[in-house]
């Protein structure tokens, strides 16, 4: 409410940017030893935190979610619809006097990915694999691209259940920093950027100015017929 009060006072619009995963630990629901833990290989070993490159030394933060528990999903739906239904009521209350291009939109993740694992530095995602079906007698046939779904599935989970208590779809943006844009090293943590195309949400990319970035990102956005799009992160 207050800054959809900004908004209006300076006439700028506003927009959510939201956490999908990454700090977690005070969510009264996920408990940190729970069964909601991302596994680093086929036997079940727990995720000991995610790793995070934001500086010079890698940081360690809550472990990485596995996407498609069962507490995860549920507590994904709850936060999503309590955060949809305030702003769903504000963005009503703005068209009702003729400013809804005040409410730029609501971005549905925070470079969705399964992060690596702080002391092992293994890629996580072997809990939600399980989870589809798969397991080490009957891995996927390409593992990286398994996990991009996972990461999908919990991006359009997000997205939906936003909607779903009258977010319009247009004004809902996933975030990801894809795997061709300056990321090739990190394949197995970063998904591609089909990710990104989906009904449920419109495209939204980390911007930083690599090399060539920007005719990445341009030459995949040409693939799915030029959708509009959002710069969520990063520098203009």
């Amino acid at each position: 409410a207050d800054s959809f009060a900004i908004a209006r006072k300076l006439d700028m619009a506003v927009a959510f940017h939201l956490d999908d995963s990454m700090f977690w630990t005070r969510h009264p629901g996920l408990q940190q030893g729970g069964d909601h833990l991302e596994w680093t290989d086929w036997l079940g070993t727990k995720n000991t935190g995610r790793r995070i490159d934001w500086g010079p030394d890698p940081a360690r933060i809550a472990p990485q979610l596995c996407f498609n528990s069962v507490p995860v999903m549920k507590a994904v739906k709850e936060r999503a619809a309590l955060i949809g239904r305030e702003v769903a009521h504000e963005y009503r209350l703005l068209k009702g006097e003729g400013r809804e291009h005040l409410f730029a939109g609501v971005i549905a993740g925070w470079e969705t990915m399964l992060g690596r694992d702080f002391a092992s530095g293994r890629a996580t995602g072997f809990c939600a694999l399980t989870n589809k079906g798969y397991s080490h007698n009957r891995p996927p046939s390409d593992v990286d691209t398994a996990r991009a779904e996972v990461v999908k599935d919990f991006i359009e989970l997000w997205a939906a259940s936003v909607h779903r208590e009258g977010v319009p779809r247009h004004l809902i943006y996933n975030h990801v920093a894809f795997t061709a844009q300056g990321l090739a090293g990190n394949k197995s943590d970063h998904p591609p950027g089909d990710t990104a195309f989906s009904d449920h949400y419109r495209p939204g990319f980390s911007t930083y100015p690599s090399p060539g970035a920007l005719s990445e990102i341009l030459a995949l956005l040409k693939q799915h017929r030029t959708p509009p799009w959002a710069s969520v992160e990063g520098t203009n």
